[in-house]
């Protein structure tokens, strides 16, 4: 551990970095091989190539089946070493995401923009697909459709002319933001 984390076992700790008291606090949980590994924030403050040492480190404990319980602010590490994520606001636990089922999931979300005007409106009026965002100003929209509805949206698109279409990725980050959006309006 102390090679694998380029740790220096002769510094002093009083007088050691964020990052190296980080390596520090990583090895002294890690020598003991625990079956259950708790860790706050574990790639705060270490730099990038450091960051993926220990988000290594950490996916090849979780292949070993034992059990790591960690806090993050950090949606792209979470989304990367969780199985399922628990959602904290203000002390509590508001939702539990199973990342697996928010990677496939059944809906794929599209952004269009229209080039006619008059397309985007007949688009909104057809009422096919469930818009979720719509932006009149841009005459543009999102979409949510069923991944086997994608030939359909493209069906009805392929005689429009459309200034783009990109899918919007659906990530842990969005799911809670969706949480929390619902939330305000429950608590309103």
């Amino acid at each position: 551990l102390i090679k694998e984390f380029q740790f220096n076992i002769m510094s002093n700790p009083k007088r050691m970095s964020k990052g190296m008291k980080q390596k520090m606090a990583l090895v002294l949980a890690l020598m003991h091989n625990p079956k259950l590994l708790i860790l706050d924030e574990p790639t705060t403050g270490l730099d990038p190539l450091m960051q993926d040492e220990i988000r290594n480190k950490i996916l090849d404990i979780k292949s070993q089946k034992k059990t790591i319980i960690m806090s993050s602010n950090l949606y792209d590490e979470l989304d990367l070493l969780c199985d399922r994520v628990a959602l904290i606001s203000q002390g509590h636990i508001i939702a539990i995401a199973d990342n697996n089922a928010i990677k496939n999931r059944e809906e794929v979300d599209y952004k269009i923009e229209f080039i006619n005007r008059d397309d985007y409106l007949h688009f909104k009026e057809e009422n096919r697909f469930e818009i979720i965002r719509d932006q009149e100003k841009y005459s543009q929209v999102t979409v949510e459709i069923k991944k086997a509805d994608i030939s359909a949206l493209f069906g009805l698109l392929k005689d429009i002319d459309i200034k783009f279409i990109s899918q919007i990725p659906y990530t842990l980050e969005t799911y809670f933001n969706k949480v929390l959006k619902e939330k305000e309006k429950k608590d309103e």
